[in-house]
């Protein structure tokens, strides 16, 4: 075999290695490159899982909450409406006792105070500042905890 045959096939399995190489690279960094791409769709998908408990919380306390302020504006319905008739006050005198914006309120605030003690008695109604305890208690966890990680 001459020399220069003998030189072109050492080039030849040089660069034969050389591509060799270079081909494991791409395809070690192929693998690098969609692994971490499942990691990145694991954790946006744990992600929406914790936003959505999350907001399941927010919601719960939201509308515990809510009740709550439900319950006290009976309460302050039901007051007015006892200034107003057990008290022999006008709506106007209730609207300025109670610092409301207009006599417009005090006679809704009334009306509702009225509607709300036609459903118990017809007795006098004494507000005395009690209140009764939240539904489902103050510290009480939604049914649906945030996921730990």
């Amino acid at each position: 075999m001459s020399q220069s045959l003998q030189k072109a096939r050492e080039r030849n399995a040089e660069q034969l290695a050389a591509q060799k190489e270079r081909e494991q690279l791409v395809e070690d960094n192929l693998v690098e490159f969609v692994d971490a791409g499942e990691i990145i769709a694991a954790e946006h998908a744990a992600l929406e899982d914790k936003l959505d408990a999350l907001r399941r919380k927010i919601d719960y306390v939201r509308a515990e909450s809510e009740q709550r302020v439900a319950g006290q504006h009976s309460r302050q319905a039901a007051a007015a409406w006892a200034i107003h008739e057990h008290g022999g006050r006008s709506a106007a005198q209730v609207a300025e006792l109670l610092e409301l914006r207009s006599e417009k309120e005090a006679r809704r605030l009334i009306n509702t105070g009225r509607s709300g003690n036609a459903n118990r008695d017809s007795s006098p109604v004494r507000v005395t500042g009690e209140h009764e305890p939240a539904p489902h208690g103050e510290d009480a966890e939604p049914p649906d905890t945030v996921p730990q990680r």
